[in-house]
């Protein structure tokens, strides 16, 4: 945002006070390649700690590959692992698989349920259907236990 106040501030004055040479070199020119090394930093940067940050696992190859005491989510502070989310996904799969449904309204207050839903839901080959108002699903009244 400074960089952005501080040209607008350079491109001002040189059409209040400079010759028209000088806007012209500015503004035609200086601050167009201003602005192209500013992107290309930021892309750089953002490149870079975007790869060296981030250790990326196929969606599907998911429940597979991933050590199974691997934190996945935390919850109220305490970390739920890798071998949790598995359990809950069995007990959605078998409450699923006991339905001839193949299309479902996923709605759960709880974030780390509503993976396993998804989760056990694709798994399945199963149709889950996101509401996009929030409200009391099908799968709060049918909670495996």
């Amino acid at each position: 945002m400074r960089v952005f106040c501080i040209n607008g501030s350079v491109a001002a004055g040189t059409a209040l006070f400079a010759s028209d040479e000088v806007w012209l070199l500015y503004n035609g020119f200086i601050a167009y390649i201003l602005i192209a090394v500013l992107v290309a930093g930021e892309w750089l940067v953002r490149k870079r700690l975007s790869l060296k940050n981030m250790d990326v696992v196929k969606l599907s190859c998911w429940l597979s590959d991933v050590d199974a005491g691997l934190t996945v989510a935390f919850n109220a502070g305490r970390p739920l692992i890798k071998a949790e989310l598995e359990q809950r996904v069995r007990l959605w799969r078998k409450c699923f698989s006991e339905k001839e449904a193949t299309r479902w309204a996923v709605y759960h207050s709880d974030p780390f349920e509503f993976l396993a839903i998804l989760l056990a839901l694709w798994t399945l080959k199963r149709t889950a259907c996101v509401p996009g108002i929030t409200g009391r699903g099908l799968s709060n009244r049918y909670v495996p236990e």
